[in-house]
């Protein structure tokens, strides 16, 4: 928390936050004519010749994430604050067609069946189209 008294932002830089004075240097652009992303290595994006780090794993041209590997290849993601304190988003799902006291006398009609084994499928053949897309 910032130290300012009576603050509870965030600390940013120096012990305080953007409101009480912290500075942050704005991220440079890239140096090519007409070029609006970000410079990454040299002054310059990845379009215009910055070049990234590979993944460490022979054979795999995709870009290192962390420690020298790919998502793939095990880079773990740095967990948000509320998923490191085990308060990640955890939805319960909730049908409100029906009562709690009918939960165990529920049974579907056919057609509720036959919508949810439809959307199953979609969903299935979705995924799988992707999946063959990246792979191509």
């Amino acid at each position: 928390r910032c130290s300012s008294e009576g603050c509870t932002n965030q600390v940013v830089k120096g012990g305080v936050c953007m409101r009480h004075g912290a500075k942050v240097a704005p991220k440079k652009r890239c140096s090519h004519p007409n070029c609006k992303n970000f410079a990454l290595k040299g002054g310059v994006c990845r379009t215009h010749g910055a070049k990234a780090k590979l993944c460490s794993v022979e054979g795999c041209t995709t870009i290192a994430k962390k420690g020298g590997v790919c998502w793939k290849h095990g880079a773990k993601p740095t967990p948000t604050s509320k998923e490191a304190k085990g308060k990640g988003r955890k939805r319960k799902r909730q049908d409100t067609d029906k009562s709690d006291d009918d939960d165990e006398d529920y049974v579907a009609s056919v057609s509720e069946v036959v919508e949810i084994a439809a959307r199953d499928q979609r969903k299935i053949t979705t995924r799988a189209a992707a999946k063959k897309k990246r792979t191509k």
